[in-house]
């Protein structure tokens, strides 16, 4: 699979008929990169100008959010906390990738409910590749938790580290984005739009998202006061109204003082994943009303 061809050419994977195919096909000048050649100058910090199409993009992040959960697995059972030269590494390589995104035509009809699927799929993918990176033991605790609300685990404490704040203010950047474009917009049509993979970093987000707010709701917690972290943390909070103000206006409480604080990702990633296909959306919105159970049961 390492060998195959990065798909570069977008006329190729949208053509029509056999004979659309092989005029793309004729007009390509340029002999396209493999897979393991893309991976190791995307890695290495290395630039080229071979066109990529979306669906290769695709292939080339979702390359670098497997070679990160795959450190995270293959760790001998600890969750790991990756090293300041390896998260270096890799935040390079994730923004030598974004950098390519960028440069696609189809990237500036995103996020709009016209643009491509496959550019929107990439994000996801993108968003998953922060969080297990910056996030990883968080992420891992709070799958846990979700999974078994029994379980005695504390919830995960707050680390004041810009990598925790860039990964939480990604996954609020995804959620007003799905804020705006409408719970009911999407149920209608994300399903056949996007695929699985997509709501898995959705679940991903909910859980962080729940956790900051946890933080943010908790007196013991200590933010800091000063300095260009707390203006951040500030921008983060006008960020997380916004949001706010968007999903009450379509039924998801936001009202501190009748819900849990922490509850509004939990609620509005439920009804996003109502009515899709895969049946292990079920299982992750009852991990998600779990999460959200437990959470109201330590407030009480």
């Amino acid at each position: 699979m390492a060998e195959l061809p990065v798909p570069g050419n977008d006329g190729m994977w949208r053509a029509s008929s056999a004979t659309s195919w092989l005029r793309s096909k004729d007009t390509q000048s340029y002999r396209p990169l493999s897979v393991v050649q893309v991976i190791h100058k995307v890695f290495h910090g290395e630039s080229f100008t071979t066109p990529i199409s979306s669906f290769g993009l695709l292939t080339v992040v979702g390359s670098l959010l497997m070679q990160i959960c795959g450190q995270e697995r293959y760790s001998g059972g600890v969750i790991p906390s990756f090293g300041n030269e390896y998260v270096s590494n890799m935040e390079r390589s994730l923004r030598i990738w974004e950098t390519l995104w960028r440069s696609h035509p189809h990237a500036e009809n995103v996020p709009s409910k016209y643009g491509d699927p496959l550019m929107v799929d990439c994000l996801s993918l993108l968003g998953s590749a922060y969080y297990h990176l910056y996030m990883g033991p968080e992420l891992q605790t709070l799958k846990r938790l979700a999974r078994n609300p029994q379980c005695q685990t504390p919830l995960p404490p707050f680390r004041p580290q810009w990598e925790i704040l860039k990964a939480v203010k990604y996954a609020a950047s995804s959620w007003l984005v799905r804020a705006k474009l409408g719970i009911a917009h999407l149920q209608r049509t994300a399903a056949l739009e996007f695929g699985g993979h997509v709501l898995v970093t959705a679940y991903e987000s909910a859980l962080l998202l729940s956790w900051w707010l946890n933080l943010c709701a908790d007196p013991t917690c200590q933010f800091p006061t000063q300095g260009d972290f707390a203006e951040n943390l500030r921008a983060l909070d006008g960020l997380l109204q916004e949001i706010f103000e968007e999903v009450g206006d379509q039924g998801v409480p936001c009202d501190v003082a009748q819900v849990h604080p922490a509850s509004p990702p939990l609620v509005f990633y439920r009804m996003l994943m109502q009515k899709w296909v895969w049946s292990y959306t079920n299982i992750m919105a009852q991990d998600l009303n779990a999460l959200g159970l437990r959470l109201a049961f330590k407030r009480s």
